[in-house]
C-alpha cells in the first residue's frame, strides 16, 4: 500500500541518505519518532474502539499498525531489532489486514453487513469467512504463534535493549503491551457477536442468501470460491509465517537489511526464543 511505500522511503532517507550518527547525535530524531509512533499506536486503537462500521474500525486499526512500523524505525539507532521488527511488520500487516478486509468484503457481498451490531450469529451463517477473519484478528492482537506476535516480539526486544540506554524504552514496552490489550477490545467485540450472541429476532441475516447462492461460482459461504481461497491463503500465512519468524530469524535477510541500511551485523541472532531470553535478562537487572 501507499502508506508502507512511504515508510520504506522514509527508512531509506533516514538510514541511507543520512546516517544513524546524524539522526541520533545531531537532530535527535530517533526518540522523537518513537514518541510520535507511540501516540499514533494508542490514538489509532482508541478511535478503532469507538467505531461501529467494520471498515472504519479496520481503517483506524491501520493507523495503529503503521505506528508499530514507525516505532521500529525510531528504535533502530538504539537496537537493530527495531529495523527487523519494522520490516517484518510491513509484510505481516499487509497479510493480516488484507485477510481482514477480504473477509469483510465477503460479509458485505453476501449479506450487505458493515455495522458491527448486526454481526450476531454470523459465525454460523458464514463459518469459513468468520474463521478466516478470526485468525487474522488474533494475529493483529498478537496471539502466538501468529505473524502479529512475531512483529511485536521483535519490537519488545528492541524496546528492552533501548531501555538500557534511555529510560523511555520502558514506556515503549508499556505502549506495545497496552496496544495489544486495546486490539483485543475492539476485535473481541466482533468475534463475540459472530460466535456467542444470538441474532436479533427482528434481524434476518439471511436476506440475500438465496440470491448469493444462485450466483455461479459461489462457495460454501455463498461467496465466490476465489474469495474463500484467497482468505484461506492469507489466514494460513498468518500462522505459517509466524511460526517461521519464531523458529528462526533468517540470517541472510537480517544481514542484508543491516548492510542495506548501514547497521552493525547481528551475528548473534539465532532464534526469537533466544532473543526473548535476553529480554528477561534485561528485566532481571
Amino acid at each position: 500500500t501507499s502508506s508502507k511505500v512511504s515508510i520504506y522511503a522514509l527508512m531509506r532517507v533516514l538510514l541511507s541518505v543520512f546516517t544513524l550518527d546524524f539522526i541520533t547525535n545531531y537532530v535527535g530524531l530517533d526518540i522523537f519518532i518513537c514518541w510520535i509512533a507511540a501516540i499514533g499506536i494508542i490514538a489509532g486503537s482508541l478511535f478503532a474502539i469507538m467505531q461501529r462500521n467494520i471498515k472504519r474500525m479496520l481503517a483506524y486499526s491501520s493507523v495503529s499498525q503503521i505506528g508499530y512500523i514507525m516505532l521500529g524505525l525510531g528504535l533502530t539507532p538504539l537496537s537493530p531489532w527495531g529495523l527487523v521488527g519494522a520490516v517484518a511488520h510491513i509484510l505481516n500487516h499487509a497479510i493480516m489486514k488484507c485477510c481482514l478486509f477480504m473477509s469483510v468484503g465477503g460479509f458485505f457481498h453476501r449479506l450487505k453487513l458493515l455495522d458491527i451490531n448486526n454481526f450476531n450469529g454470523l459465525g454460523r451463517k458464514m463459518p469459513w469467512t468468520s474463521a478466516f477473519f478470526t485468525v487474522a484478528a488474533l494475529s493483529m492482537i498478537g496471539v502466538p504463534p501468529t505473524t502479529g506476535f512475531a512483529s511485536k516480539l521483535f519490537l519488545l526486544i528492541a524496546s528492552a535493549e533501548a531501555a538500557e540506554t534511555v529510560s523511555s524504552g520502558y514506556a515503549f514496552i508499556a505502549v506495545l503491551l497496552l496496544s495489544s490489550l486495546l486490539n483485543l477490545v475492539y476485535f473481541w467485540r466482533v468475534i463475540e457477536r459472530m460466535y456467542f450472541i444470538e441474532p436479533h429476532p427482528h434481524h434476518d441475516i439471511s436476506g440475500s442468501e438465496s440470491e448469493s447462492k444462485s450466483k455461479s461460482g459461489s462457495g460454501a459461504d455463498g461467496i465466490p470460491r476465489a474469495m474463500l481461497f484467497s482468505m484461506f491463503v492469507l489466514a494460513s500465512s498468518c500462522i505459517i509465517l509466524g511460526i517461521l519468524w519464531l523458529t528462526f530469524v533468517p540470517q541472510t535477510i537480517v544481514h542484508n537489511l543491516c548492510a542495506m541500511f548501514g547497521l552493525p551485523h547481528l551475528s548473534d541472532l539465532g532464534t526469537a526464543a533466544a532473543a526473548a531470553a535476553g529480554v528477561e535478562a534485561v528485566g532481571g537487572r
